[in-house]
């Protein structure tokens, strides 16, 4: 059964309705936030059904995503309503192929948005959780996403991603192998220092070691060192990740 698109919303995206095994396949994105095992126990618990869940659509986003080989692929997944997908998913696990007819016939709503890239995912992602905004406070992944989003603001233009979405290549870096390492360190937590102030420093900190590789003798420095000189990109080749801590 396919998606049936109902209406186009002011911002762009549109309203759909998918049937719930398509949705139950699409992955939650990797910048939401952690998974809060209580409310998922008291979500399951409460909701009889899964197709009670129509009441409030899922918002989804598409965006393109770099891959190892330097092309890219669109990816696809949920920035809004990761618990009930997971008890749609566990619903359907428990009951393998015996659905009714009603509910193979069975869909939900859906928001869908075309994003930019991850940046922009991260945006749209706060306009719709702007009521919690506690959980931004908390959320190792909430916290990480806005010093993340400074970062990309800080090295990223129109011309130039020196932070790639998926899995890019020296002498880039990957925006998700970045917010795994900044959510590992706690990257915002037990510090002053504002996401801007961060995205500063880091970029006066890169453009220090980009200077003084420059003043070294060309002779002494190797290709693909000389490949992010040309690129004015290192984030790649910084040692260790002692650099993206907040002071």
């Amino acid at each position: 059964m396919p998606k049936v698109l109902l209406t186009t919303l002011s911002d762009g995206s549109s309203l759909y309705k998918v049937p719930a095994k398509e949705l139950a396949a699409i992955p939650t994105w990797h910048g939401n936030r952690i998974v809060d095992q209580g409310h998922l126990r008291v979500l399951h618990s409460t909701v009889g059904h899964p197709k009670q869940f129509d009441i409030k659509p899922f918002h989804i986003v598409r965006y393109n995503a770099e891959q190892e080989d330097g092309t890219y692929k669109e990816e696809t997944c949920i920035v809004d309503g990761q618990h009930r997908v997971e008890v749609l998913k566990k619903y359907l696990a428990e009951h393998g192929d015996s659905f009714d007819e009603a509910f193979e016939n069975f869909e939900l709503l859906v928001i869908e948005k075309y994003c930019m890239g991850e940046q922009e995912v991260i945006k749209y992602f706060k306009i719709l959780n702007t009521t919690k905004n506690i959980e931004w406070n908390e959320d190792p992944r909430l916290v990480a996403n806005r010093y993340l989003d400074a970062l990309c603001a800080k090295f990223n233009t129109k011309k130039r991603q020196l932070i790639r979405n998926g899995k890019t290549r020296k002498p880039y870096i990957s925006l998700e192998v970045l917010r795994d390492q900044m959510v590992a360190r706690k990257v915002g937590f037990k510090t002053e220092e504002t996401p801007d102030a961060y995205a500063e420093r880091i970029f006066k900190e890169h453009s220090e070691v980009l200077e003084d590789l420059k003043r070294q003798d060309s002779d002494t420095v190797s290709a693909e060192y000389k490949a992010g000189l040309k690129a004015e990109c290192l984030l790649g080749h910084m040692q260790g990740w002692d650099w993206i801590d907040t002071q």
